[in-house]
């Protein structure tokens, strides 16, 4: 084995570590758009740091370049861009989920649930359900009456949740791979996607909590450099 090939591995795969956590230079390096120098400069004491030792420009600049051949390929249609430039987020926390058996009282406390909901103060319910459960996903202040009636019934509760609302124009459903860019976004950041529902003209996102502002900024960014591609 050479003797830098085990020092080279292992820039590349800090840099590569890196890179993953900026999605916008993902699509950059897909577009062929990237200023690799630029790029290395702005990680190079990152880089540095995390290999414990200096390291050289030219080194790093080489494991962007691999970096890059890795993902580059067919430039991502205009469309999604000018989809997503219509797109408005909004952030809302103190979530609850709360899945239940299929039965009938279960059905009926869900229905109690949702006439308690004040819609235009902000508050939220989403019911999912499958063959045998029901889920709920609303806000903590209304999920008593669920929790102290439907021992018997419930399955599962998991709190701490946040969601994220993206409205979308109605033309979304005619463009494909929107949902698949967002996804693949929030998935290199390292975000763990609770759920999502899609409408025709809402997105939901559910995450913990401990993810709703990373999860908010990723997306709030690539909704401001859509409309900034749009714009040129």
């Amino acid at each position: 084995m050479p003797k830098n090939s085990g020092r080279t591995a292992n820039i590349t795969k800090i840099v590569e570590n890196l890179l993953d956590k900026w999605p916008f230079v993902y699509d950059l390096f897909k577009m062929d758009a990237a200023n690799y120098s630029g790029i290395a400069r702005t990680i190079a004491a990152q880089v540095e740091k995390e290999a414990g030792n200096p390291v050289k420009i030219n080194a790093i600049i080489a494991a962007i370049q691999r970096y890059a051949q890795k993902i580059k390929g067919k430039p991502l249609s205009k469309e999604i861009f000018d989809i997503i430039s219509k797109f408005s987020l909004t952030l809302k926390n103190d979530m609850i989920s709360i899945t239940l058996k299929r039965v009938e009282k279960s059905y009926n406390l869900i229905l109690e649930s949702y006439k308690k909901i004040n819609w235009e103060s902000g508050e939220r319910i989403l019911i999912f359900q499958s063959e045998g459960e029901i889920s709920c996903l609303l806000d903590k202040n209304n999920a008593d009456l669920l929790l102290t009636n439907s021992q018997d019934e419930i399955e599962n509760v998991e709190e701490n949740l946040s969601i994220l609302i993206v409205k979308t124009p109605p033309e979304m459903v005619e463009v494909p791979g929107v949902l698949y860019y967002l996804i693949g976004f929030l998935s290199r950041a390292g975000i763990t996607l609770i759920d999502f529902v899609t409408t025709y003209r809402e997105i939901i996102f559910v995450v913990h909590d401990t993810d709703a502002s990373k999860t908010f900024e990723i997306l709030d960014d690539t909704i401001k450099s859509s409309r900034k591609m749009k714009s040129n």
